[in-house]
């Protein structure tokens, strides 16, 4: 989320309202990690839509995969757009209150790439406990908890659109931002580690080539699932720590959420590209 909360034009870069430094750099940031999602996302296509010799077109035995990879791809897009175009904006004068639209937009992306990344992770979860529902009972409550909370925060920064918010609607907004990234670090947690403890149990009574290959998969899972887990969390400490107004509150937050989404598309992709590469090798 970019940071309208002043409008000056300073000489000096150094001396730029550090709200205003903070959206620079956020969106500098998004840049960059989009351009690395990007190329991972066409090396995800390769393989998803592609057999793994050659480039001759398969079909996806579920529909479910490829189309959240577009889907995400969709949105991260979108919001990578937004970024600049509200900086773009923003140094043409545009009016804060009409701004507050877009940031308003941005936020309902990042909340909504947070909460897709985490249905399909309960859905791999579920497909591998053979369609348990008892086992993904928990994380599912946990995600539309989640979704409660983003749509309260998203609520009370929509009151921008008609006037200022006080200290202690902003400090709401905190409390449910950062319950919203508790849910989605407990739901990456049990999910990733439930995943991870099942491919265990069955590489233990699996012959060794095969459960070499399952090892390596659950490498995988786990190494990229404790990527996402470990920027949400950043980015909870951001929302939760000074629960009021500050520029230092507001610029983690900013720098946060640029570094967190991207990351959500190239976690994803990347579980999908390694495990489809590791199929490749040993089949």
């Amino acid at each position: 989320m970019f940071p309208l909360h002043a409008r000056e034009f300073p000489f000096s870069f150094t001396r730029m309202d550090p709200l205003l430094r903070a959206g620079i750099f956020s969106t500098f940031i998004e840049a960059i990690l989009y351009g690395l999602y990007f190329v991972t996302f066409l090396h995800c296509l390769r393989w998803l839509f592609f057999k793994d010799e050659g480039w001759v077109l398969c079909k996806s035995r579920t529909q479910l995969i490829p189309l959240m990879t577009l889907l995400i791809f969709i949105l991260l897009t979108t919001d990578t757009i937004t970024a600049f175009l509200i900086l773009f904006l923003y140094f043409r004068g545009m009016d804060l209150q009409r701004l507050y639209t877009l940031e308003l937009t941005a936020g309902v992306i990042e909340f909504l790439l947070a909460v897709l990344a985490d249905s399909v992770l309960i859905y791999r979860c579920w497909v591998v406990y053979s369609r348990r529902w008892q086992v993904v009972c928990l994380p599912l409550l946990v995600w539309l908890g989640g979704i409660s909370c983003s749509t309260l925060a998203l609520y009370y920064y929509s009151q921008n659109l008609r006037w200022m918010l006080s200290g202690a609607e902003i400090d709401r907004i905190g409390r449910v931002g950062g319950a919203f990234y508790l849910c989605t670090i407990i739901v990456n947690i049990y999910c990733t580690s439930a995943i991870v403890y099942k491919v265990w149990s069955v590489t233990k009574n699996c012959p060794t080539s095969r459960g070499r290959n399952l090892y390596s998969t659950m490498r995988i899972i786990g190494e990229s699932g404790m990527l996402y887990t470990l920027t949400s969390i950043s980015l909870f400490v951001a929302w939760i720590l000074p629960l009021r107004y500050n520029q230092d509150h507001l610029e983690l937050i900013t720098i946060g959420s640029a570094i967190n989404t991207p990351v959500i598309g190239i976690t994803f992709n990347i579980i999908l590209i390694r495990v489809a590469n590791q199929r490749r090798i040993n089949y």
